[in-house]
Order: structure tokens, then sequence, then C-alpha cells
């Protein structure tokens, strides 16, 4: 049962991304995201997007967790996490270069560590 609402929940954070993905331009444009940033803000938004199932992944995890009375893990894996993001963006934007696709991909990566812990 526990896998079965893992799994439908992952395939609703999905079918979410997959929207979001599409009308990203247009949610940007009603925000008055300025022109000269809108490329690099459809950047990091088609990029976090892409990877909303890995945001799910360690909420439904750290949920799971708590609910079994164990909020310590949750918060080591989430502080974690936040280091791990701070050397990807320092590496990825930095030494890198990947500028916006960068810093998207640093944040992604290090959900993705926090949701494997």
């Amino acid at each position: 049962m526990l896998v079965g609402n893992y799994l439908g929940v992952t395939a609703l954070a999905a079918l979410g991304a997959t929207e979001w993905l599409v009308l990203c331009k247009l949610v940007l444009r009603l925000l008055n995201t300025p022109q000269d940033m809108m490329e690099m803000a459809h950047t990091y938004l088609r990029t976090l997007y892409g990877g909303v199932c890995i945001s799910f992944c360690y909420n439904m995890l750290a949920a799971f967790l708590r609910a079994a009375g164990d909020s310590r893990t949750p918060l080591v894996a989430v502080s974690l996490a936040a280091v791990c993001n701070t050397i990807l963006d320092l590496l990825f934007v930095v030494v890198l270069h990947l500028g916006v696709l960068g810093a998207a991909l640093a944040t992604l990566l290090s959900q993705l560590f926090s949701a494997g812990y």
C-alpha cells in the first residue's frame, strides 16, 4: 500500500510538472518578468520543474519518517542537502560557468542527495 501511494503521488507530480513546463513562459509573462531576465528565468524554472519528482520523493520520504516518529533523520538530510547545494552552486556556477542552469542543477542534485540519505 505504501509503495502504491508513493508511486501515485510521484505520477501526479510528474503530471503537474509537465503542465508547468508547458505554461512556464506564460506564467513568467504574467508575473511581468523583465525581458532581459526572461530566458534565464525560463531555464531555471524549466530545469526545476523537470526535476519536481525528486522534490516530491524527498518530501514523501521525510513525511513517512516523521509520521513514524523520526524527525531527526529528515532534519539531518535537509541540513546536509543545504551544504551540498552550496558546494555544488560554487562548482557549477563559479568553476564550470554554467550560470542559472548550474544553480538549478545544484538544487536538484542536492534534493536527490537528501532523498537518498
